[in-house]
């Protein structure tokens, strides 16, 4: 298997363990090519706008679409690398894809990407779990390569760079003479800050796959067999 090739299975792989760890569970193809594509947008912020995955990402299908991906998942569960399930809905077949029990797929840090990748590929997991439409606006509006990309160009992720905090991000101070109330307000803002990473490790509840979530993957793999396409999904 040619280099590339390795990566990206690694990368699809590195996705489902990752969704499967944060309580996700199985993912449609849909989602799934759009979690790929943010591991290789998180990759290449830190890597040169160097993607791990080498897959060719273009602006095709619901924005980023990488033509090979659906040959690699058919290839990988072919081989037991992955497990896959048939579903259908009404008149429309769609296929969820996860990892078995005993898969020894990597994180993305054992991979040898910053440690932030997984997190922040996690987080977004969990910000999109029941909200496609969402996640197709994350990556068709608010990604980089995505940004003066046209329908068929190849997504360029030079453009791609992390936030960076000293830089990019700067602090407005609020003078408080009184020492005590000073003293109350650091207090709080180290309270405020243990609560966030005791929730950041917090598992959600696992999902409940009900017929709307099953509608919202039938349909969006559904529309995949032609491209290109612009839209924005919502729903009552």
């Amino acid at each position: 298997m040619e280099d590339h090739q390795k990566t990206f299975a690694e990368a699809i792989l590195a996705v489902l363990r990752i969704a499967r760890e944060s309580g996700v569970g199985k993912l449609a193809r849909t989602p799934l090519t759009k979690f790929v594509y943010l591991l290789d947008l998180y990759a290449a912020e830190g890597r040169g706008g160097n993607t791990f995955s080498g897959a060719e990402w273009r602006f095709w299908h619901f924005g980023p679409y990488a033509d090979a991906l659906d040959a690699k998942l058919d290839e990988l569960a072919a081989q037991g690398a992955i497990q896959s399930e048939a579903r259908e809905k009404t008149d429309k077949e769609y296929t969820l894809f996860y990892l078995g029990e005993w898969s020894t797929a990597q994180t993305p840090q054992a991979l040898g990407l910053p440690a932030d990748v997984g997190a922040r590929l996690a987080d977004a997991m969990k910000r999109f779990n029941f909200d496609l439409p969402g996640l197709l606006n994350h990556v068709y509006f608010e990604t980089a390569p995505m940004q003066g990309a046209r329908p068929g160009d190849a997504l360029d992720f030079s453009k791609a760079q992390k936030l960076n905090w000293s830089r990019d991000v700067k602090p407005h101070r609020f003078g408080v003479a009184d020492k005590a109330k000073a003293k109350r307000i650091r207090e709080l803002a180290a309270k405020l800050g243990e609560n966030r990473r005791a929730a950041a490790f917090q598992l959600p509840s696992r999902p409940v796959y009900d017929e709307h979530y099953a509608q919202a993957s039938a349909d969006a793999d559904f529309e995949l067999s032609e491209g290109p396409h612009r839209v924005r999904l919502d729903f009552e």
